[in-house]
C-alpha cells in the first residue's frame, strides 16, 4: 500500500536523519554527514560555528520559497542524541 499525503505539503527539505514511512516518523540509524563536523554546543570551534551557520543557510537557500523552517533545541546533559521533539505545520489554504 503506497501512502499518499492528503495536504501535499512536501517534506522533502525535512533534515535527513529522520525516515517517513506511512506517515509516521521513525528514526534512522545514520546521522547526516555534516553533524560529525559540526563539534557540540559546549566544544565548537569558531571554524565550526561559521561551518554550521553556512549548511543551514545552504540547506534554507536550496529549500522552495514556500518552506517553513522551526528551529529547536535538542541539547539534554546526559543523553545524547537527536531531540525528540518535533512539530508539523500546515499552511492555510
Amino acid at each position: 500500500m503506497t501512502w499518499k499525503n492528503p495536504t501535499g505539503v512536501s517534506i522533502s527539505t525535512i533534515e535527513p536523519e529522520m525516515d517517513y514511512e506511512v506517515g509516521c516518523i521513525c528514526m534512522s540509524r545514520t546521522k547526516p554527514e555534516y553533524w560529525s563536523r559540526l563539534g557540540s554546543s559546549k566544544n565548537r570551534t569558531h571554524e565550526q560555528e561559521s561551518l554550521g551557520k553556512e549548511t543551514i543557510m545552504d540547506i534554507m537557500i536550496e529549500a522552495p520559497q514556500e518552506c517553513t523552517f522551526a528551529f529547536t533545541d535538542g541539547s539534554c546533559l546526559t543523553n545524547p542524541g537527536p531531540t525528540g521533539a518535533g512539530e508539523v505545520l500546515y499552511p492555510r489554504p
